[in-house]
């Protein structure tokens, strides 16, 4: 049976988020605590238990410069010995009708692994957002660094502001301040670090060293020209030899390591959705709270 979580349910949903992905409990529960919405996710029961699940968030989606409101899928998984009956697929379209009840234009989701871009677009989804990823080694990173950086701590009223006017000036899915600012405490609980420059503020990067002396800098928004300052405090963060940047096609970096890569599916659903995804145009999502 289809039903929306209850709060009652925050202990299974739990155990099989960890069951599917591995995260620690410390990392379940700071997203139960301050984003799960009883009547944003939606389950799955066979007789009375939760075997699969799925979290809506909201945010907008940006064509042509048209705000579209749109949901995003996540953290969809489903019991492992429930897998292959249906279950999800069944749960995606419960999600479309209940986005459609709410008047959002588009359903999002960014797929977990290579094999899933596939198995979605049988669900009705469709790839349109890109990202490229760079490589760039610590002493090339230097050269181009700043030394007037200036370390800030954020506001967080004002910075989903800050990225969502700068992030790209194309087509994006974007979040509000408050969004962003779980996303930035949920990168500290998986051993990141986020730095912000600048006063007012210019630039920001949430980033974590991965092992083998590399840095993944998975966000990255800045100010015009204020690049070099940014990666100044990044240096300073991080002692890695080599930093693998993911940015928006037009942001303004570039290396010669060098690689596009799919990002993100959408699923249109108003018929407004229907023509604007005919528009869409390399967007780029960026955060994925996960």
């Amino acid at each position: 049976m289809i039903d929306f979580a209850k709060k009652s349910d925050i202990a299974v949903l739990s155990a099989l988020w960890k069951e599917s992905f591995g995260d620690s409990d410390e990392y379940i529960n700071n997203f139960m605590t301050r984003r799960f919405i009883p009547g944003n996710t939606v389950v799955y029961r066979d007789q009375g238990t939760v075997v699969s699940q799925l979290f809506l968030l909201e945010g907008d989606l940006r064509i042509n410069s048209v705000m579209y409101p749109s949901m995003y899928i996540y953290a969809a998984c489903t019991s492992e010995s429930y897998r292959g009956r249906g279950i999800m697929s069944s749960l995606i379209e419960r999600a479309h009708e209940i986005a459609k009840d709410r008047n959002a234009d588009f359903i999002c989701l960014v797929p977990g692994e290579e094999s899933l871009f596939n198995y979605y677009s049988k669900c009705g989804f469709v790839t349109a957002f890109e990202k490229k990823r760079l490589s760039i080694e610590r002493k090339y990173l230097r050269i181009i660094s700043d030394r007037q950086a200036q370390s800030v701590e954020p506001n967080y009223l004002l910075l989903g502001d800050f990225r969502n006017s700068r992030i790209t000036r194309g087509d994006a899915f974007l979040w509000n301040g408050s969004a962003v600012e779980y996303a930035a405490g949920e990168n500290g609980l998986t051993g990141g670090k986020c730095v912000y420059n600048g006063n007012p503020l210019s630039g920001y990067a949430f980033f974590r060293d991965n092992g083998n002396s590399e840095c993944f800098v998975y966000e990255c928004c800045v100010s015009k020209g204020s690049f070099p300052a940014l990666a100044k405090l990044i240096l300073d963060e991080s002692s890695a030899e080599n930093f693998i940047f993911d940015l928006p096609l037009d942001f303004p970096l570039s290396a010669d390591k060098t690689e596009i890569i799919k990002n993100a599916m959408l699923m249109p659903v108003s018929a407004e959705a229907e023509l604007a995804a005919k528009e869409i145009n390399s967007a780029y999502f960026g955060l994925t709270l996960g």
